[in-house]
């Protein structure tokens, strides 16, 4: 049993005044547009993609240590990037720069 009075009507007219009298965040344009995603065998997550008809868009190799693959889903606005000792993992989520309009 709840030693809390219930509120009153007037409590909760109130309450919902307070509600609708909050400022709204305008709704933000978003893309998922890359996700990394670490392998042990650059080359042969290469051959895989490219057999499934994904678009290659990039293949950049520092030194031995060091590479990474870019490919595109057919019809995806989403790449992936594969790589090797990749240390920032995981996805990016961009987002359209916020306009003045909307700016406080």
């Amino acid at each position: 049993m709840s030693s809390k009075p219930a509120p009153t009507k007037d409590a909760t007219a109130d309450q919902e005044v307070a509600r609708r009298d909050e400022p709204k965040a305008a709704p933000v344009d978003m893309k998922f547009e890359i996700v990394v995603i670490p392998v042990s065998d650059v080359d042969r997550a290469k051959d895989f993609y490219a057999k499934l008809g994904w678009r290659l868009d990039a293949d950049y190799a520092h030194n031995d240590d060091f590479r990474v693959l870019q490919f595109t889903p057919p019809g995806s606005g989403c790449s992936v990037i594969f790589g090797k000792k990749r240390h920032h993992c995981g996805t990016r989520l961009l987002a359209r720069p916020v306009p003045d309009r909307l700016r406080p």
